[in-house]
């Protein structure tokens, strides 16, 4: 209830502890004050702080209507990059084997398109190796969603005219949960994978002399 919160709050204070009020509010403008709260008196105190956020339409948040998100430009669009930046994260599901990459609560059985693989069969060093070579993985992973649209503008403008606007995703998770949900999803899997090799054949290519004079034992590894 508001009144635990409210005596909480004023006894960590009296005790010289750090607070911090955190609320997550469905509508805009709403706040702790609204419900009671009264946290006038700590305001300017060093350690006490306010966090306020909105709830999303998204994710578990799904179902809620009428809930506000700040707009997102064009320029946010342009920054969506997968969190998931170490690439080492996997998640397995027991149901059926599934393995994804992110535990994004966009994830799940809602997205089967973003499967690396199927943990009954394959070891855990081949799912690695599978998650690490994934090319839409990597490609929102290390460059962002900003280059997947310019690799699809560039190789497949059919298509390009036919991904969702980045603008109607409130972050990066939801973004990827537009792509792979859509029926464009293996296509645009297949581009990053094509991407991914031809930029790797492209470094061969560029480095053949140096790849040439490597020891044998060295490119029977490589190979």
């Amino acid at each position: 209830s508001s009144e635990t919160i409210q005596n909480g709050i004023d006894a960590c204070m009296h005790a010289g502890l750090r607070v911090c009020l955190t609320g997550g509010f469905k509508d805009r403008g709403d706040s702790h004050a609204n419900y009671g709260i009264d946290v006038g008196a700590y305001t300017e105190y060093a350690n006490f702080a306010i966090v306020t956020s909105y709830v999303s339409p998204a994710g578990w948040g799904k179902s809620l209507t009428d809930v506000y998100h700040a707009p997102v430009t064009a320029e946010d669009a342009s920054r969506f990059r997968c969190p998931s930046v170490d690439g080492e994260e996997l998640v397995v599901y027991a149901e059926d084997g599934l393995v994804q990459p992110c535990c994004s609560v966009y994830a799940g059985y809602d997205m089967p398109n973003l499967r690396i693989g199927d943990w009954r069969s394959q070891s855990l060093a081949e799912l690695v190796e599978a998650q690490r070579a994934d090319g839409f993985f990597r490609v929102v992973v290390d460059g962002g969603f900003k280059l997947l649209y310019n690799i699809v503008a560039e190789r497949a403008p059919d298509l390009y005219q036919h991904l969702p606007d980045p603008t109607a995703a409130i972050s990066s998770c939801q973004l990827c949960e537009m792509l792979m949900t859509s029926k464009y999803a293996g296509r645009v899997r297949s581009i990053c994978d094509d991407y991914i090799a031809d930029r790797l054949v492209d470094v061969i290519w560029k480095n053949a002399d140096a790849i040439q004079k490597l020891p044998t034992t060295v490119l029977n590894r490589l190979t």
